[in-house]
């Protein structure tokens, strides 16, 4: 493993991550930043949520290397990552609140059997506050909308207090005034020094809500600034399957059909 700067939150070299015969992700490389909100994009099945559960050490990987933080993801500890999943992962049916919800994120700073104290309440009460959704605390989850929802499983990624923050398609399927929640938010975790990955698939927004982008097609296609990596050549190569109209503008450089 090479050295690497002091800088480097996230730094990946040479990743392969195979499931049987299959090869999921091939010879991925890039480094990111503190404090960079990235945006990871390509077709369904590319290895977006791969790659991350890669990162995370929730996944094996066959080769390459991985340095979150300056370390192994294997050697850091439940409180330096924070993981949203697709909703579609969650079990709605479930009897738990809001609050307890939350509240799972500060499970990493609780010893065993322990009952939450005073500062995990807090934690989780400002993180609610900050979600807009304290007020629906009390509410069983499988009760809220899609956006609602979205926003209680940020807030728990923001009660554990990590490092590093990965969101799997957080945009998908809520409504508008959860998704100006949550990318304030996103903006203001990145501003304080926070190191944030986001699948995506909006290609409207991604000049608006991300600093860096990581087009990823099986093999990463492009990664670096938003600005020089979305472009209709790179993108044409990202959905080189995908019914896409490439449009020659510089409003917008991709139109779905």
């Amino acid at each position: 493993m090479t050295s690497t700067s002091s800088n480097h939150a996230v730094r990946v070299e040479n990743l392969s991550v195979s499931y049987g015969n299959v090869v999921a992700v091939k010879n991925a490389s890039f480094s990111v930043n503190h404090g960079t909100l990235t945006g990871i994009m390509g077709p369904n099945g590319a290895g977006k949520s791969t790659l991350i559960k890669a990162m995370m050490g929730l996944v094996r990987f066959q080769r390459g290397n991985i340095r979150l933080l300056s370390a192994h993801p294997s050697q850091l500890d439940g409180t330096c990552i924070a993981y949203v999943p697709q909703q579609n992962h969650i079990n709605l049916h479930f009897p738990v609140t809001v609050g307890d919800v939350v509240m799972m994120g500060r499970y990493s700073y609780m010893q065993r059997l322990r009952p939450p104290r005073a500062r995990d309440r807090e934690a989780v009460k400002a993180s609610l506050k900050k979600v807009r959704m304290h007020d629906k605390k009390d509410r069983q989850i499988g009760q809220l909308s899609g956006g609602e929802r979205q926003r209680v499983f940020l807030a728990r990624a923001l009660a554990q207090q990590a490092e590093l923050f990965f969101l799997d398609e957080p945009f998908s399927d809520i409504d508008f005034a959860s998704e100006k929640v949550i990318i304030s938010l996103l903006r203001e975790l990145a501003g304080g020094g926070k190191t944030i990955f986001v699948i995506h698939h909006n290609l409207d927004k991604v000049f608006e809500y991300f600093e860096s982008l990581l087009l990823i097609n099986g093999e990463m296609i492009a990664f670096g600034k938003t600005q020089c990596v979305f472009t209709p050549e790179n993108l044409a190569r990202t959905y080189r399957d995908s019914h896409m109209v490439l449009a020659h503008d510089d409003d917008a450089a991709v139109i779905p059909k």
